[in-house]
């Protein structure tokens, strides 16, 4: 199950992170055991010609080396994750690898111990 969603006493989802009223607030994680987490994320770029990819492959782009902003881009988004997303609870990152294999994007994370799922911070990782 998603983890904005949670069974109500009737077996329907509800939304974590909005209360009874419809007020959005923050989940206390206080009470959930620090586990070892990992996530990955994959991205896909598709191009409309195979002209900017020749170009990227080459470095050979006016603005400069694509696939290393792209890097860069997804290691800042990792570490900026609470800031990207509302009512993200702070994540201590261990360790962010970003590849990129032909025109995918991957993104993984490495959290020693923590209280809290990393699947809002892939998906914003290789959303930017």
């Amino acid at each position: 199950m998603n983890s904005c969603l949670r069974k109500d006493e009737d077996d329907e989802p509800k939304l974590t992170h909005v209360s009874a009223t419809g007020a959005a607030h923050m989940v206390s994680i206080h009470s959930k055991t620090p586990t070892t987490r990992t996530a990955k994320a994959v991205c896909t770029v598709v191009f409309s010609d195979s002209t900017a990819p020749r170009l990227i492959q080459e470095n050979q782009m006016k603005k400069g080396d694509v696939l290393g902003v792209a890097r860069i881009a997804g290691i800042m988004a990792a570490k900026r994750t609470p800031d990207l997303i509302p009512l993200c609870h702070p994540i201590a990152l261990s360790h962010v690898v970003a590849r990129i294999m032909e025109y995918y994007l991957f993104i993984f994370e490495n959290i020693p111990f923590h209280h809290i799922g990393l699947d809002h911070g892939e998906l914003s990782n290789v959303s930017l």
